[in-house]
């Protein structure tokens, strides 16, 4: 055992940020928020330990002790780093529905939407009509139809409905509050007329980075076609908006997405076309490439050309992650030193962890790291083998190895993050090898490079030719996306499943890759645990909106039947997803008379329906009239309409309690009672958790 963990000595670093990940969860994981006091002694009385334990160690004592109390004190920082956060972004959210609401406020960004539906601008600085000003939100997030001569920085006045960020759709799914909580967006909302411009743009840099964001989007609308100019305008600026929901749904299920999304490739590719390109020039002049390190200041140069990508394209979390990887990858090359070390993602993840620990929570950073560390592992173990491949190859050989590469390095990405793509969204892609073994090189040889030409030519006015290219390239990735995911079971759906089997899962993963040793093969054990968690994983039979409106059950294996086709239909295509089935299989529940189904029968009428399913008897009642019959008869009610006297029923839930609660999902199983769980259970009371009633 001591020779085990002394192996580990140059691993240690390696898990401190998932000692500081576990701490993040943690903090998020609980259902009230913790005080300052309560979060500074979960950091301190490890540090105290830390300081305690080095001075004995110093004097011969445990070292093992002192690593373990290192552990500790990473797990606090962690959990400290949560509470810091979620106090800095602390600000007032919009608390109830604004059908009329005059707005005043500054233009902080300006993202084109699909062709005629005008953009969708984030305010600040802002004045809300009938809002006093210390219950005002900082941000708010506006769609404007008509947006005709408005530019980021302008002052304007519009007329519109506001709403706060919804709540999740269903308990475990997608909690928009967080989301919208972390980015200080205290309110959602659209413009019932064109808006009044007061002023005109401010200055500043970051006013000039917006404006020329904007004008790279319209340059894109001028000269592309309408089917290309969503994927373009995204890879330019990092916004997806402007790309159709179709589009976008070939893209993903062809395993293309990673292409669109800004990450890690797109800020790869362009240090990399400088790096190449900028090293290339100076080896043109023989004397200048021998007494000086070219190759260093290639290097430097990369990273500048990244650094100004990530501010043109938003500096978001993501993108923010690649930088700094990419950074430290070339500051690596720079120093002949490899570039392809664990250490490199430790020191990344940690630092994004500590200022932005809420990233964690977020797809895009379990998925791109889960990659990165997959195929760092995968490629030092076989190094020696490309190396000598690619060493002793010929031209022709050298792009074959490349595109080897290209179909690995997709296999490997898809099998470390099918388990994160499979919790998030309930899907992963079947063909992305096929999909990617075309559209990487396409990306990497000509998209991207002619990107880099419209940054400099559109400023000019002569961005039209690379924008054409752009775009050819763009042309040939759709029909790629719409033929692969035409192609039968393009795309796996499994059910949502419970946030324990994915950390368990992924402790197992991190023990196979970052432990040292053949003992690193007990990370299986986990990983199966994981797996037969989701697998034995089974989704609600029964959901009710948190408006009441509408309600849902799985009355057979591959369909889900719904109440309404008009109430709520949003939140019946995140429950059709959620539940593991493709789009399109719901079914409305007849308004007169029965069904039978595989799991059990619903009958209704005018008043109520009336559902048994594994031996539970639930009634959903539209009208009061109904309530005395349904609380004798039924196991659970569910009533549109307040509850005031006894019930029956061994469990009523009512308008007031999905007002309070949100949504309710209900698990029934024969001869057991049944399982209720709401919203509020699964969240508690947090800061960003906009319960009402509270």
């Amino acid at each position: 055992m001591a020779a085990v963990i002394a192996a580990q000595r140059p691993h240690y670093v390696l898990w401190l940020p998932v000692l500081l990940g576990a701490g993040i969860c943690a903090y998020f994981s609980l259902k009230f928020e913790p005080s300052w006091v309560g979060a500074l002694a979960v950091l301190l009385a490890p540090a105290l330990a830390v300081l305690w334990q080095w001075r004995r160690a110093r004097a011969g004592g445990s070292v093992a002790l002192l690593l373990l109390f290192g552990l500790a004190l990473a797990f606090g920082a962690g959990f400290a780093a949560g509470k810091v956060r979620t106090e800095m972004v602390r600000g007032p959210v919009l608390e109830k529905q604004m059908r009329f609401a005059n707005v005043t406020g500054t233009i902080r960004s300006l993202e084109l939407l699909e062709s005629g539906r005008g953009s969708r601008a984030v305010l600040d600085d802002l004045s809300i009509e009938e809002i006093a000003s210390e219950k005002t939100p900082r941000r708010i997030r506006m769609t404007i139809s008509k947006d005709e001569g408005l530019r980021p920085g302008q002052r304007i006045r519009v007329l519109g409905g506001l709403n706060p960020p919804s709540a999740p759709v269903a308990p475990g799914s997608f909690d928009f509050q967080r989301y919208a909580y972390f980015r200080e967006l205290g309110a959602m909302g659209f413009a019932y007329k064109a808006p009044e411009i007061l002023s005109e743009q401010k200055g500043g840099f970051y006013q000039g980075l917006e404006n020329y964001r904007l004008m790279l989007a319209q340059a894109a609308k001028e000269h592309v076609g309408e089917r290309e100019t969503g994927v373009v305008i995204a890879l330019l600026t990092g916004e997806r908006a402007a790309m159709s929901e179709d589009l976008w749904d070939d893209v993903r299920i062809a395993g293309l997405a990673h292409i669109i999304a800004i990450s890690g490739m797109n800020i790869g590719m362009a240090a990399g076309a400088a790096f190449f390109l900028s090293r290339l020039l100076m080896a043109l002049f023989p004397r200048f490439a021998l007494y000086h390190p070219i190759k260093s200041y290639a290097a430097v140069i990369a990273f500048i050309a990244a650094f100004a990508y990530a501010l043109i394209v938003g500096m978001s979390v993501p993108t923010f992650r690649a930088l700094i990887m990419t950074g430290l990858f070339l500051m690596a090359i720079g120093l002949n030193r490899s570039p392809f070390s664990m250490r490199l993602a430790a020191v990344s993840a940690g630092a994004l962890l500590l200022f932005y620990p809420d990233i964690l929570l977020g797809a895009s950073f379990q998925m791109s790291f889960a990659a990165v560390i997959g195929l760092i592992w995968f490629y030092d173990v076989t190094r020696d083998w490309w190396v000598e491949a690619y060493t002793k190859a010929g031209w022709l050989q050298r792009a074959m190895i490349y595109l080897a590469g290209v179909c690995l390095t997709t296999i490997l990405a898809t099998i470390v993050t099918a388990p994160f793509s499979l919790y998030h969204f309930q899907q992963v892609a079947t063909y992305g090898v096929a999909a990617n073994f075309i559209v990487v090189p396409l990306a990497s040889f000509i998209i991207m490079p002619l990107a880099i030409l419209v940054y400099f030519l559109a400023p000019l006015g002569l961005a039209d030719w690379p924008l054409a290219g752009m775009a050819w390239g763009v042309d040939v990735m759709l029909d790629i996306a719409r033929i692969v995911a035409g192609w039968p079971h393009a795309v796996v759906h499994w059910p949502v499943w419970s946030g324990a089997a994915l950390g368990i899962m992924t402790f197992g993963m991190l023990f196979m890759l970052l432990w040292a040793g053949r003992s690193r093969w007990l990370g299986l054990l986990p990983l199966a645990v994981g797996m037969v968690m989701v697998v034995v994983a089974t989704p609600p039979d029964i959901l009710i909106s948190s408006t009441g409106k509408l309600w849902a059950a799985r009355m057979d294996s591959d369909r889900m039947m719904i109440s309404s086709r008009v109430a709520d239909r949003f939140t019946a295509e995140v429950w059709t997803q959620e539940s593991g089935l493709p789009e399109g299989s719901t079914e409305k529940i007849p308004n007169e008379g029965l069904y039978q189904g595989e799991n059990g029968m619903v009958s209704c009428d005018a008043d109520a329906c009336r559902m048994e399913m594994d031996g539970a008897k639930v009634a959903f009642v539209n009208q009061p009239a109904a309530l005395a019959t349904d609380c004798a008869w039924a196991d659970v009610v569910v009533a549109r309409m307040p509850v005031e006297k006894e019930c029956a029923a061994g469990a009523v839930i009512d308008r007031f309690d999905v007002w309070r609660n949100g949504s309710v999902a209900i698990w029934v199983r024969d001869g057991e009672e049944p399982v209720i769980r709401s919203v509020r259970d699964l969240r508690g009371d947090r800061p960003w958790a906009m319960n009402n009633g509270r």
